[in-house]
């Protein structure tokens, strides 16, 4: 059984931090109800092809106009049994509709409510519209900058999915303390915060009292953790920060002579010395093709990798060995590849769903949670508050 069975989560989230916090409760075996506008749903199913099947896999969805009044019966109707809420409207939107905490406390008093916001639900800048890319507030796109000193822009929507998984860990903490208590509560995820706690680890003057570090230095943990291109153009990934392996990496490159300069006789000389280093790394790199030194390295306990395309990386062993890989069909007949929970827990965490179409399980839902019957359904269906899939019955 998976660990999480049992547990149903009424989600009316969007895009990405909330879909993405809830499918990983849904990977854990979690009922996750999708709450979808009739006619047009996630804006991700339209953004872009493939956005919303990756991050709506073994979910459920209800379509519901949550702006007319029957449609607001059924929402309370399924708050009343779930464990948790999440919404990731603008402040004061959920107010608006009419399905803020306090209206589903009343109802669901051991609910937990999850609000993911931009900047959170307090505070000067609650109400300023925000993505991932706004979260440069927080300092973290100024720790990794090009050649040039501009700041770079992450390949991943990392402010996104840092607030998502906050969102689905403190969800099953509150919803475990719930059990015990019989007490819900009300959690305040803002993307900026939890993107702000991240950037502790590269603050150790600060965690010490000795002010904020040189702007230039973040992330210089050792020299010898750095990207080097190598002479066909690729680059190699080098991480040897602790003595031992910067040891290994000398021995391993043909520069025993490193290991008796007192330049580099231990990391902080090693980081006094930087630039010339750095430079002698760079040129000794640049001698051989990638391929040379994967193969050099071999053997060398060095933390080593290639600089992989995604095209590479989908093609590496390692990870379709262990299983990342699975393929679902759709209702439509499409095969969707998917890339399942990464903690191998058991066999049935994987893809168990297609992620839903708009509706598909509307009339399940309704039946199954609040006993409906086919006339009811239909009714509700002719008023324009619930959606329904044509083809479901």
């Amino acid at each position: 059984m998976l660990p999480l069975t049992g547990i149903t989560i009424l989600d009316v989230s969007q895009t990405l931090p909330g879909p993405y916090a809830t499918m990983l409760l849904a990977d854990l075996g979690a009922d996750v109800i999708k709450v979808e506008r009739p006619g047009t749903g996630d804006p991700f199913r339209h953004l872009g092809r493939g956005m919303f099947e990756t991050v709506n896999r073994n979910k459920r969805s209800i379509a519901l106009d949550l702006k007319k009044p029957e449609a607001l019966d059924v929402f309370f109707g399924l708050a009343r049994t779930a464990h948790a809420v999440v919404e990731a409207y603008r402040p004061g939107v959920a107010e608006r509709l009419g399905i803020a905490y306090d209206r589903v406390k009343a109802v669901n008093p051991s609910v937990v409510y999850c609000s993911i916001a931009a900047f959170g639900q307090t505070g000067p800048l609650r109400e300023i519209v925000g993505h991932d890319l706004n979260m440069a507030l927080t300092g973290v796109l100024s720790m990794a900058k090009d050649r040039q000193g501009r700041p770079v822009r992450p390949g991943l929507p990392i402010a996104d999915l840092t607030a998502a998984m906050f969102a689905a860990f403190t969800i099953v903490s509150a919803i475990r303390g719930a059990e015990q208590t019989g007490e819900g509560r009300y959690l305040d995820v803002s993307m900026a915060d939890a993107l702000l706690a991240w950037t502790s680890v590269r603050l150790p003057e600060w965690a010490l009292g000795e002010g904020l570090p040189d702007p230039n230095a973040y992330g210089l943990v050792a020299t010898a953790n750095d990207f080097f291109e190598t002479s066909d153009g690729e680059y190699i990934a080098i991480a040897a920060q602790e003595e031992k392996l910067w040891q290994n990496l000398c021995r391993a490159i043909g520069k025993l002579e490193w290991l008796a300069d007192p330049r580099y006789a231990d990391n902080a000389a090693r980081l006094e010395h930087r630039s010339e280093l750095l430079a002698q790394l760079q040129a000794t790199f640049k001698a051989r093709t990638r391929s040379e030194w994967l193969e050099l390295l071999k053997g060398s306990d060095v933390p080593y990798s290639p600089v992989n395309s995604v095209a590479e990386a989908m093609s590496t062993p390692q990870f379709s060995e262990r299983g990342l890989f699975q393929q679902v069909q759709d209702r439509q007949g499409r095969v969707l590849n998917q890339i399942r929970f990464p903690v191998p827990l058991d066999s049935e965490v994987g893809v168990r769903r297609a992620p839903p179409a708009l509706g598909e399980h509307t009339a399940d839902i309704l039946r199954e949670r609040l006993g409906m019957r086919p006339e009811d359904v239909q009714a509700l269906q002719r008023s324009g508050a619930i959606g329904i899939c044509a083809d479901e019955t």
